[in-house]
């Protein structure tokens, strides 16, 4: 269902291109979900088997992960294809191109090692003419690459920022880079996501070995509607609408 009713056919193939795609994410994320349940029905009173919340519960988060994922990848080939030109981007959107590129990785390492000393602590000694000219070569690297179109640019779904874990944090960090997180909607979206770093520690407790019980029927009950109607169908949309009034 496209956001706000709108028809798909006003806007550009980009942007009807992706909402095709987040549609097909959105069906296919609750595919998975509804699959998971199948497996194991659960009884007369609504309920589910412990074993079965305890496997089922990373399966949630993996179904999260899978829609952020392709969701910002979408989000950011759309950005690529409409404004190849990292002038025309916002700082925020140039970055998530920049950081990937290697005179960015290859300053990093050099301004380390010349600002650190052997055994990692900061160095108190005055810039040198060695730090001078790496400086010099990065800037101009970087004016190179902020004045023309984007080359060896790589998967678009390589830009998106997970760290270890989306939670709360890792969706705005993401959601400030790609320009969502000024949309009415993200906001909104953002205020009914409480219980999503519930699910992250939930996962990793799990996960890791350190939980043995699962969650308790309510609460599971809780996360499966957190994944199926916000983190899955009311993100899409969050997402679908972004896309069209960017």
């Amino acid at each position: 269902m496209v956001a706000r009713g709108l028809r798909i056919n006003m806007f550009s193939p980009i942007k009807r291109q992706a909402i095709e795609q987040i549609d097909f994410l959105r069906d296919d994320c609750k595919r998975l979900l509804d699959e998971m349940f199948a497996i194991c029905p659960a009884d007369a009173d609504g309920h589910y088997s412990s074993a079965f919340r305890i496997v089922a519960t990373p399966f949630l988060y993996a179904v999260w992960e899978r829609c952020f994922r392709t969701s910002f990848g979408i989000m950011a080939m759309v950005v690529r294809q409409e404004a190849s030109h990292p002038a025309v981007m916002s700082f925020e959107q140039a970055t998530l191109w920049l950081q990937r590129e290697s005179f960015v990785t290859s300053f990093i390492a050099k301004l380390h090692s010349r600002t650190s000393n052997l055994d990692g602590t900061p160095t108190r000694k005055a810039i040198n003419s060695g730090s001078y000219r790496t400086l010099v070569e990065f800037l101009s690297n970087l004016i190179g690459w902020h004045n023309h179109k984007l080359q060896n640019i790589p998967l678009d779904s390589d830009l998106v920022m997970t760290f270890s874990n989306v939670n709360v944090a890792v969706l705005d960090a993401n959601a400030q880079a790609i320009g969502l997180s000024l949309l009415p909607e993200f906001v909104e979206f953002r205020k009914c996501i409480g219980r999503l770093d519930d699910l992250v520690g939930r996962r990793n407790d799990i996960g890791h070995g350190t939980l043995a019980s699962p969650p308790g029927a309510r609460e599971f009950k809780a996360l499966s509607e957190l994944v199926s109607d916000l983190l899955v169908s009311k993100f899409c949309e969050v997402v679908q609408t972004w896309i069209l009034y960017k």
